[in-house]
């Protein structure tokens, strides 16, 4: 399965958090598991482990229900340590700077992965300082926005990868720098193409209708960021809203030079990086005229994040702490301080477990 299909991702908006917990609760995994004939149900069952998992800081569990091999491909650009052209600059400064004269900058992020979202966050304070004025995230949900803005945080009402802390922390951080907070995810039960055209359009109407000179940030999954060719089966939402609004976004691409659970599942070029750089914090490869290096066309850059280590927290799951952490505040929510409430063995509705596990998945087959 794709990582990007439309289908799972329509699931996110649409498979309800109380069903979510009860069909992650440990005592049931290993017959739901054992019942599981179909190669893309475990896919779409281990992904949402995955989400469940880092909910609760258990980031070293998700990443071993979930993870995608990174293997290279002949559209891949050349290694960047490959001749001269390129050098290493801190993500941090090169982004800043590649941004300058952008209306619009979009990230992207591995759901499963949050060491994804964590130079969103950083990037958030100087972004601001560049004049960016409006953030915009996948699955916040359109109800909660007048309260969010009054509250300066997530609840559980705000969106669904919120409860995940780090997401969580990324809206908080720019509510508390002053941004505009908005929810752009389709209405609809659109997948595919209509999915990635409705989210465009929300993005087009509900940033620029009332400011026009609006400069903004988004937070996506996967491929919904990517400028050119075929997704879908039509356009991504970046492809889209570059027609609809006739900007041109700053695409930053985080989902691939990323460490796996195993060696054997990263990118080559990633590995040769981590071997001869070592780096401490993300970075990118930029050359002499100000160009930044991609691994594919159809994003701007790429970010290449360090090598993650694991600190364990007496009394709580193991967190991801990245090397950045010292400049992602304390202030971020710990698994400890949860409010997910304990999920009883059968689904809200009363129905058995099981039967609510295969309607889930003929949903999205």
């Amino acid at each position: 399965m794709n990582r990007s299909d439309s289908r799972n991702k329509a699931g996110t908006c649409h498979v309800s958090k109380r069903l979510l917990r009860t069909l992650l609760t440990g005592a049931l995994l290993v017959p739901l598991i054992g019942q599981a004939k179909s190669a893309s149900f475990r896919v779409i069952f281990n992904q949402y482990l995955s989400w469940y998992q880092t909910w609760v800081g258990d980031y070293a569990g998700a990443r071993s229900s979930f993870s995608i091999m990174q293997a290279a491909a002949k559209d891949d650009a050349p290694s960047p340590l490959q001749g001269t052209d390129w050098h290493a600059e801190s993500a941090t400064n090169a982004i800043a700077r590649l941004a300058k004269d952008r209306k619009a900058v979009f990230f992207n992020e591995n759901h499963s992965y949050p060491l994804t979202r964590t130079l969103t966050v950083l990037m958030l304070a100087a972004l601001r300082e560049e004049g960016f004025d409006t953030f915009a995230a996948e699955t916040l949900y359109q109800s909660d926005m007048p309260d969010l803005a009054r509250r300066g945080y997530a609840t559980s009402a705000t969106g669904f990868y919120t409860e995940e802390p780090v997401y969580a922390e990324m809206v908080r951080e720019a509510l508390r720098l002053g941004y505009r907070v908005i929810a752009y995810e389709a209405l609809s039960d659109a997948i595919g193409d209509a999915r990635e055209a409705e989210q465009a359009r929300n993005l087009a109407h509900d940033v620029y209708t009332e400011h026009p000179d609006a400069r903004l940030i988004v937070n996506a999954g996967y491929a919904h960021i990517q400028e050119q060719g075929k997704y879908l089966g039509g356009m991504a939402m970046a492809q889209h809203f570059s027609q609809i609004t006739k900007i041109d976004p700053l695409t930053i691409e985080q989902t691939m030079m990323i460490p796996h659970e195993k060696i054997a599942s990263d990118h080559p070029w990633y590995r040769e990086v981590m071997a001869k750089l070592a780096p401490k914090q993300p970075m990118v490869f930029v050359n002499s005229s100000g160009s930044a290096w991609s691994l594919k066309q159809a994003y701007d850059l790429s970010v290449f994040f360090p090598e993650e280590s694991l600190q364990r927290v007496p009394g709580r799951h193991a967190r991801v702490i990245p090397d950045q952490r010292s400049h992602v505040r304390s202030r971020l929510p710990l698994p400890g301080r949860s409010t997910l409430r304990r999920p009883t063995r059968q689904g809200h509705s009363g129905r058995p477990l099981r039967h609510r596990v295969q309607r889930t998945y003929r949903r999205l087959r």
